[in-house]
């Protein structure tokens, strides 16, 4: 396996999250840490030679590349957490996260031998067409405009909210759907996305 060259951990963790899928859902860190040590094994390995030479990635490392990740200084690149009770763990690409995984996927990729390539499928498709099946974006798609306050119940039946649900959770499951629609590619979707956030959500 070729190792990453020039790749800080915070580049390799956000790249594994996304190879994995973490546009569309939450991924287990014990996942990430598989692929971490695969593209990079100098920086996630265990120390120690004998154990080295087994291949196990070093968990607690990349718990903290992940945790660096989530930083507003590295970008937020990821948002999530680790916990023992997985059903708890995960982490997933932030919307900045997406846009920076696909300007370096190629320079990342170019790099790595036997490493699974992420395309967009099924699941991203699922989303957006759940998006563009919506009467919200109808709206939008004919006049160009979501509108504030008549339109905010629309919106939070898009993103599965109730109706007090508060400003982070929405703008969670907001940022979850413009990672998705940056993966697909596409712009008309995370146009409406983007300005739907500017018409409903406090700066």
């Amino acid at each position: 396996m070729t190792d990453i060259r020039h790749a800080t951990n915070v580049e390799v963790v956000s790249y594994a999250v996304g190879v994995l899928g973490g546009a569309k859902r939450l991924v287990h860190t014990e996942r990430i840490a598989v692929l971490c040590q695969k593209i990079a094994p100098a920086q996630f390995s265990w120390v120690l030679k004998d154990y080295r030479s087994k291949g196990w990635p070093d968990k607690e490392v990349v718990r903290n590349s992940l945790e660096d990740a989530k930083k507003e200084k590295n970008d937020a690149l990821v948002i999530g957490k680790y916990e023992r009770d997985t059903s708890k763990d995960g982490w997933r690409l932030t919307a900045k996260g997406a846009a920076w995984f696909l300007s370096n996927r190629d320079r990342m990729t170019s790099q790595l031998e036997g490493v699974p390539r992420y395309k967009a499928g099924k699941g991203e498709k699922h989303l957006l067409k759940q998006v563009q099946d919506h009467s919200l974006f109808a709206s939008f798609d004919r006049t160009g405009e979501v509108r504030s306050p008549a339109d905010l119940y629309s919106f939070l039946d898009l993103l599965n909210c109730s109706p007090d649900a508060k400003d982070d959770v929405i703008r969670t499951k907001l940022d979850r759907l413009l990672a998705v629609s940056d993966i697909a590619g596409d712009c008309h979707v995370k146009q409406f996305l983007l300005r739907c956030g500017k018409e409903f959500l406090s700066e």
